[in-house]
């Protein structure tokens, strides 16, 4: 790892001890699935509202088929791993 990274890293570790950060309960992240939507969200508390990392609509498919593999890679990764579906999000 280079110097700059690891600066990056320890700058973002530090911020995170200052804010007394939790880290992410991956059991959290959710899949909805209906006939129109693709949604991957976070589930906060009840009665706060989600925070949502990936979602797609049907009208973005038939727009661009190739967004179907996106978001069946993104299905998959939900399944296999999570902690990459959320980098690949840009939430840690």
């Amino acid at each position: 790892m280079h110097r700059l990274e690891k600066n990056i890293l320890h700058h973002a570790k530090k911020q995170r001890e200052q804010r007394n950060f939790k880290p992410l309960n991956l059991n959290k992240l959710k899949l909805s699935i209906d006939n129109e939507s693709v949604d991957i969200y976070i589930d906060k508390a009840q009665g706060k509202e989600k925070l949502q990392v990936f979602y797609w609509h049907i009208e973005e498919w038939e727009e661009d088929s190739s967004v179907a593999i996106t978001v069946f890679k993104a299905i998959n990764l939900f399944y296999t791993d999570k902690q990459k579906l959320l980098k690949l999000s840009s939430l840690i």
